[in-house]
């Protein structure tokens, strides 16, 4: 099938994005309770690669297939696609105005340490379906795939540049999120990672949905 032309044009600057990414500084000296080398790794390997699966699952898509109803109650890839636009913005903003702003409280890192697996589980399992925020809620949605990726690159870098140069304690700061309980700064930036991939999961649901455009 021939690349259609926004296809042409994303993919090279997604390329050069992604190379540009994998690049990072750590901080001359973290403080204790900041994240650890390999968590960082960790952290950006999980930000690029659901990137690159929700570029792939996107870019080239058809007016049709991008607004596409599932008629399941769901939303379309359209919607996801804004809701993941929304939430990047707003999952890092918690992270830096909330989160962090809470007290420290050093005592509970013990106790938060071996749940980060339970988070991105927890994010990635979608026979387990959660209402999101009001704010949250897609109300006007990118008229094509690749505007969104424009839009989503943009915003997902500023996540990566935060994640490569922080020196933050995220380790001594939490704050609650429902039945997964109090989340310390570095949860919250791993559900930031496992929610793009939770909701390319869903796009993909959408694709294959009887009467999804060929």
């Amino acid at each position: 099938m021939m690349a259609l032309e926004s296809e042409v044009i994303i993919m090279p600057l997604v390329n050069d994005i992604t190379a540009n990414q994998r690049e990072f500084i750590v901080p001359a000296s973290a403080p204790a309770g900041a994240m650890t080398a390999q968590e960082r790794d960790l952290l950006l390997d999980l930000l690029i690669s659901s990137q690159q699966r929700l570029i792939s699952t996107t870019v080239g898509l058809g007016v049709e297939q991008w607004k596409f109803d599932p008629g399941t109650g769901g939303w379309s890839i359209a919607q996801c696609a804004e809701h993941l636009s929304l939430s990047e913005d707003a999952l890092l903003g918690i992270v830096r105005k909330s989160v962090l702003a809470a007290p420290a409280n050093p005592e509970g890192a013990a106790t938060a340490r071996g749940r980060d697996g339970i988070v991105v589980g927890a994010m990635r399992d979608r026979s387990q379906r959660h209402k999101t925020f009001d704010f949250l809620v897609p109300q006007t949605v990118s008229s094509n795939p690749a505007l969104f990726i424009t839009e989503f690159l943009a915003r997902r870098t500023a996540t990566l540049q935060y994640v490569r140069e922080s020196a933050d304690n995220l380790h001594h700061h939490f704050a609650p999120l429902g039945p997964l309980g109090d989340l310390d700064g570095y949860q919250w930036l791993l559900l930031l990672a496992s929610h793009t991939e939770r909701h390319v999961a869903q796009m993909e649901e959408v694709k294959a949905q009887p009467g999804y455009p060929a």
